[in-house]
């Protein structure tokens, strides 16, 4: 499992045996490091949006953009290669190429009437879901330092918050002086009824945890509730053997391709070397321009 989430992780045991090892004498900037590498954090200034944003404004004057356009099955085509879209609308499409920029499950649902092996194999990547509560506070009502880029919280403390992001100390231009901006992690694959509570216990909950971990008192500037429902694939035990056994059925279908999070990398570069990778597939079959 780890091998398919963090495999830099164990090159750094194998290498130095043992990962507080490795991180320590691993260089960054031509030095010795103390603890992560949080030069890692990186975003757009404006936010990630942008990056949706970007490419839609470099697509738009030369493809056919079609939002709010559902997929209800894929089917291949019997003169030519190819494949026929059912829409939900009811009407077809016929295209020589497609990518699957979805989750597994929804990918499963998609190919069952093209392959059902390979709709049965993309429905065993298990998917969690979460809620991240976003708040503002002022740094006059947390009497904790905040002098760190968040925190983890392991199982055995045995709370109900995943993790806390200190948003505005890992990313410039997040919030005003004398202000933070928090995301704290609730739910996950461990506990997956907090998911289902409604808006104003999660608040309470969230507020009850910040303020035994980092002493977090007053009333926040805004509190909005971000529900994430089936968003987090399990790179369970096996994933990669999972993953080669879905690539090796696929690749018999000539520009059909798989993007997203759920096979190689769940992070943002990981999904952008996956989309590539499937856009170069389906570019280079046969017939495709």
């Amino acid at each position: 499992s780890l091998a398919a989430t963090l495999p830099r992780f164990i090159e750094l045991e194998r290498k130095y045996g043992s990962l507080w090892r490795g991180l320590k004498r691993q260089p960054a900037n031509g030095g010795e490091v103390q603890g992560a590498r949080y030069g890692l954090f990186a975003s757009l200034a404006g936010g990630l949006r942008e990056l949706v944003s970007a490419l839609h404004d470099q697509l738009a004057g030369s493809v056919d953009l079609r939002t709010r356009t559902p997929v209800e099955s894929i089917e291949g085509l019997v003169s030519r290669p190819g494949y026929r879209l059912r829409l939900r609308n009811g009407q077809y499409e016929e295209v020589g190429g497609v990518v699957l920029a979805v989750p597994a499950f929804v990918a499963s649902h998609l190919l069952r009437s093209l392959d059902s092996e390979l709709a049965a194999r993309l429905d065993e990547i298990a998917y969690a879901s979460s809620v991240i509560v976003v708040s503002g506070h002022s740094l006059d009502d947390i009497t904790h330092p905040l002098d760190a880029f968040g925190l983890v919280v392991p199982r055995v403390e045995d709370r109900q918050v995943l993790a806390v992001s200190f948003a505005s100390r890992k990313l410039a231009g997040r919030a005003p002086g004398g202000k933070v901006l928090l995301r704290t992690f609730v739910g996950g694959a461990l506990q997956p009824e907090l998911v289902d509570r409604e808006d104003d216990e999660l608040r309470e909950l969230v507020r009850r945890e910040l303020s035994e971990l980092l002493g977090v008192g007053g009333k926040p500037d805004f509190e909005i509730v971000c529900r994430h429902d089936r968003a987090m694939p399990q790179y369970e035990v096996g994933h990669l053997e999972r993953v080669d056994e879905i690539e090796r059925r696929i690749a018999v279908f000539p520009g059909l391709a798989l993007a997203g999070n759920a096979y190689h990398g769940v992070g943002i570069p990981d999904c952008i070397a996956g989309g590539e990778h499937a856009a170069e597939r389906v570019v280079g079959t046969p017939g495709e321009t």
